[in-house]
Formats: structure tokens, C-alpha cells, sequence
């Protein structure tokens, strides 16, 4: 039983007949960028219901990771346009642990889908860039944003893979063949996983991959746009 079931268990024994339903997301175990998710839907997300949550919360994230998402059924059904990519993710590989099966009749519309997509893109090459001037001075803390931004760039790249070629649930070897036929370098990606086994990485080739990666996130942005 993984951190997240233990977790579910014992906030359907604190909020009784407030649970409406349990969804798990995100990885088993956390990454970089990302780490094991609960969407936890509640009657009403009232003072009480979350003060009966924050013992149990807090007590799991003491042994791990885990992030927590608190919506009600109602505002669960409004939110698809508003936050398409996070809710597809959730509808194609979340496992309801608790309660009603909600996600999986979400309708998730192209139009936000692109429209999101496009806005996730151009904040991250905003915020690439605002880093960079503000704060960025050793290459370990380049490495850091670089390692932290990946995994959204992964996920925007396969949304656009959908929305531009009609593949869904691509793997990363097809995700890798269909953004080189767009001209991006995916390999990009992987060398940035791998700086994080570097105890001291090269500045100058740090430096290099920062602005690579930042050129490719821009590129992307302008695929989105296009679209």
C-alpha cells in the first residue's frame, strides 16, 4: 500500500460521509517537477472538512511527497475548460482509490486543450527568461530550473502531439520521432536528466543547454499558436 492509499483510508475514516470520491495522479514516486497526487473531492470544502484533512495531510507528507488537490463535485465539473491539460492527464491515468468514478465521462474541449497549452508554454519561456536574470548564477542552480521545467515541456509536447498529428498516449520513443519531424531536438530533454547525476557540472555547457532549452520551449510555443 503506497503513501497515497494509506492516505485515502484514513481520510474516509476522518471525513465520513464529506468524501465524495478519491483520485490518485502523477507518479508513484516523486520526480523532479512532479511528485504523487490526490484529487480529493469533498461535499463541501468547508473550514471543518479541511481542518479534519490537515493531521492526516500533514502526517503523510511527514514520511513523503504528496501533493493534495480539494475540489467539490461541482466546481470538478466546471473546471475541465479551465484547466484541460491537468484533468486529461488525470482522466487517462488516475485511478479513482475512494467513492464515485468522476473523472472518467470529463469532457476535455480541443479549443481550451491548445489554448492552455499555449499559455503553460509561454510561461515557462517567461519564467526561463525571468529566472535567468534574476537569480541564476551557479550552474548547479541553472541544472535545478532546468530539471524543474522538463517535465512540463514533456507533457505540453505530447498534448501538442495530439492536437497536431492525432497521436494520444504516445510513448517517449514516439513523442522523441514526432517533435524531430517539427525540427526539436528531443534528446535536449534527456541530456537534462542526466545533468542531474553531475556533482559538478560545466558551467559553459550548462550555460549552452539553458538557452537550447529555452529556444525549444519557444519554438513550441510558437507551434501552439499556430495551430
Amino acid at each position: 500500500m503506497d503513501i497515497r492509499e494509506k492516505l485515502t483510508d484514513e481520510l474516509a475514516n476522518t471525513l465520513g460521509d464529506a468524501l465524495v470520491s478519491v483520485i490518485a495522479y502523477g507518479p508513484k514516486e516523486a520526480k523532479p517537477g512532479i511528485i504523487p497526487s490526490l484529487l480529493v473531492v469533498l461535499v463541501e470544502v468547508s473550514r471543518d472538512n479541511l481542518a479534519l484533512m490537515r493531521k492526516p495531510v500533514a502526517d503523510a507528507i511527514k514520511k513523503e511527497a504528496v501533493g493534495i488537490m480539494t475540489l467539490t463535485e461541482n466546481e470538478l465539473n466546471r473546471s475541465a475548460d479551465v484547466f484541460p491539460i491537468k484533468f486529461r492527464a488525470i482522466r487517462r491515468n488516475g485511478k479513482t482509490l475512494r467513492g464515485k468514478d468522476l473523472v472518467q465521462n470529463m469532457e476535455i474541449c480541443e479549443s481550451h486543450l491548445r489554448l492552455r497549452c499555449e499559455q503553460e508554454l509561454k510561461n515557462l519561456s517567461l519564467r526561463l527568461r525571468q529566472r535567468y536574470l534574476q537569480g541564476l548564477r551557479t550552474a548547479k542552480q541553472k541544472v535545478g530550473a532546468l530539471v524543474s521545467s522538463v517535465g512540463s515541456l514533456r507533457q505540453d509536447l505530447a498534448v501538442l502531439a495530439e492536437l497536431k498529428e492525432g497521436k494520444s498516449d504516445v510513448t517517449q520513443q514516439e513523442l522523441s520521432t514526432i517533435v524531430k519531424g517539427w525540427g526539436l531536438e528531443f534528446s535536449l530533454l534527456e541530456k537534462i536528466d542526466n545533468l542531474t547525476d553531475e556533482k559538478k557540472p560545466d558551467d559553459i555547457e550548462v550555460e549552452s543547454t539553458y538557452h537550447a532549452f529555452r529556444d525549444m520551449v519557444d519554438q513550441a510555443a510558437d507551434i501552439a499558436d499556430r495551430l
